[in-house]
């Protein structure tokens, strides 16, 4: 069984987040900005951790980040896309 990290790591100077997972693994969503839009290029988990809610939990801490902001945003990778269309609550931030 694996633990639910709690937080969520922004690290600006990579243009990242991050779950701490253990043992050395970690959940990640890429990102970049492009004037006021923020583009998802990447999120990753490792496939023994995969089905545990990391990649929704990044997901929607990088949407909380882009609307305290003022961002819009971009989905390039497929799970980002998928979110978008789960949760169509979110459909405003698109840009």
């Amino acid at each position: 069984m694996y633990f639910y990290p709690m937080e969520v790591e922004h690290q600006k100077e990579n243009f990242r987040f991050v779950l701490d997972l253990g043992e050395g693994f970690e959940a990640e969503l890429n990102y970049f900005l492009k004037g006021q839009t923020l583009i998802i290029s990447h999120t990753g988990v490792p496939s023994m951790f995969r089905g545990n809610g990391y990649a929704e939990k990044l997901t929607a801490f990088a949407l909380d980040f882009a609307r305290k902001n003022g961002y819009k945003v971009q989905p390039q990778c497929s799970y980002a896309v998928h979110y978008f269309a789960k949760n169509p609550s979110e459909k405003d931030l698109l840009g």
